[in-house]
């Protein structure tokens, strides 16, 4: 996942103006194969990743709502049991990438990809959020 990312997504991606990958089918396939848990030195790469796709714009907090909720959800509920998926400062990321969706996206649609995460993931969230709120202010989450 972190080839396919480098290579088409991520920075000056070689392949991301090629016309025979498609940047929005490649984006696709790394969010659905989200969080990468078969190699923790992968999975580290594609945490981080997502967090520069987001935090660069290349994936849109509201149009990815649910995605975005999803895979840090479960990222972090896994780095809860053990896992490791991202480290202390790609985590931290996961925080602002969180609290910017509190602010942009519409309260509803942002209670509702919340909602439809599993307990431990919501649980996940509410506890790396309340972690790092001194950081970002007091911004309502769900």
């Amino acid at each position: 996942m972190s080839a396919l990312a480098s290579l088409t997504l991520i920075g000056a991606a070689p392949l991301k103006s090629s016309h025979f990958v498609k940047p929005d089918v490649a984006l696709q396939i790394f969010l659905n194969n989200l969080p990468v848990r078969e190699d923790y030195d992968e999975a580290k790469i594609c945490s981080a990743g997502l967090c520069d796709l987001c935090e660069n714009g290349v994936i849109p907090l509201d149009f990815r709502c649910g995605e975005l909720y999803r895979i840090i959800g479960e990222t972090l509920a896994l780095i809860e049991a053990d896992e490791d998926l991202a480290t202390q400062e790609t985590i931290a990321r996961f925080a602002g990438i969180l609290f910017r969706m509190y602010q942009e996206i519409p309260r509803d649609r942002s209670e509702a990809a919340f909602s439809a995460l599993s307990v431990d993931a919501q649980g996940a969230v509410q506890k790396v959020t309340a972690q790092y709120a001194h950081q970002f202010g007091n911004v309502v989450t769900p």
